[in-house]
């Protein structure tokens, strides 16, 4: 939202004008200002938040910060509001495995974000996840393991390495760690 919030002794609170309007639809929000959405609005992910909306040129982009994630979600339109462009993630909060259209681009096209888990790490192995996302272009992914007391970053030491193709994450190890669960998110494209 740049430039939209302010830093508060527990951490970034946006502001909000005085006398912000409440709103149950945010497709409706079409001027200039600052709105608060009710809970469970219609057209927007979040509920109970601060909504900003900015328009330009005859383009309109509404900006709403989630609280909970710390995330900042932005969309925009170019016809006045009868058709917006879907919702997309600053900073995507992905450990709950669902898939987030983010603000990033990769040749053009929409980069998704998305986290994976699985349960039990190969022993001295490589093995190969379908990760179910369908044909992807993967743009990049990072990982941790743990037994429930240790988190190790992934690669980790030649030891643990991951990989990403357009159908699978393949998990290599070079020592036993099947009692290790894993946690990948992955960046990617859609093939269209």
């Amino acid at each position: 939202m740049g430039g939209t919030g302010a830093i508060g002794g527990v951490g970034r609170t946006p502001l909000i004008r005085a006398g912000a309007g409440e709103t149950d639809n945010v497709d409706t929000c079409l001027a200039n200002s600052w709105y608060w959405i009710k809970e469970n609005a219609q057209g927007c992910p979040v509920s109970g938040a601060p909504l900003f909306v900015v328009g330009a040129n005859g383009r309109i982009w509404q900006y709403v910060f989630d609280s909970q994630s710390g995330s900042e979600l932005r969309r925009d339109t170019v016809d006045g509001g009868a058709t917006w462009n879907p919702w997309e993630w600053e900073n995507p909060p992905v450990a709950d495995g669902t898939e987030y259209r983010t603000t990033k681009r990769y040749g053009g096209k929409p980069v998704y974000a998305k986290n994976i888990s699985v349960e039990n790490a190969p022993d001295s192995a490589e093995q190969a996840i379908p990760h179910g996302l369908g044909d992807i272009v993967p743009v990049k992914w990072e990982g941790v393991v743990t037994d429930g007391e240790n988190v190790l970053a992934l690669p980790f030491l030649n030891k643990f390495t991951v990989g990403v193709d357009r159908t699978n994450i393949t998990l290599s190890t070079t020592e036993d760690y099947s009692g290790y669960a894993v946690e990948i998110t992955v960046w990617y494209c859609k093939e269209d």
